[in-house]
Formats: C-alpha cells, sequence, structure tokens
C-alpha cells in the first residue's frame, strides 16, 4: 500500500493500543512498514505530526532507541490513565 500520512497515523494508533499504549520505535516502524511503502524519514515525520497533534509521546529511553507512549486522553478510548 502507498505510504498515506492519515492512513499510517490511525494504524500506528490502533497497533498502541493493541500493544498497551507503549512501543519501541523500531518495532512501530517495522509494523507500519509491513502495510505502508514509508521509508524511515515519512516514519520520524509521521511521529513529528502524532506527537505535535497530542496522540503521543516519544522519549528517549537508549542512544538509538525511542519509546513511543500513547496518549489515552487524546486519544479518547475511555482508557485514559
Amino acid at each position: 500500500m502507498v505510504f498515506s500520512k492519515h492512513l499510517a497515523a490511525r494504524r500506528a494508533i490502533e497497533l498502541l493500543l493493541e500493544r498497551g499504549g507503549a512501543m519501541k520505535d523500531r518495532e512501530l516502524y517495522e509494523h507500519l512498514r509491513k502495510s505502508y511503502d514509508m521509508s524511515y524519514k515519512e516514519f520520524i515525520s509521521l511521529l513529528l505530526y502524532l506527537e505535535i497533534n497530542g496522540f503521543i509521546n516519544v522519549e528517549s529511553i537508549g542512544e538509538d532507541t525511542k519509546a513511543v507512549n500513547l496518549n489515552y486522553k487524546r486519544v479518547g478510548t475511555g482508557l485514559e490513565k
């Protein structure tokens, strides 16, 4: 499937919900890359888009590793923490 920021954003949120609201950036990228023709640069742009719009928070947990955490209040799942 061709990369679409909105479809990929929706799928990223779904994946985070399925995984308890948190994933490592590389793990999320690998899952999204299977469905979308997405470069790592486009993935970083997607994370920035989701973070600016309040859907996720991204934090460094290692030299090359980031944690991607879902903002349950913004997503409105009823599972707010």
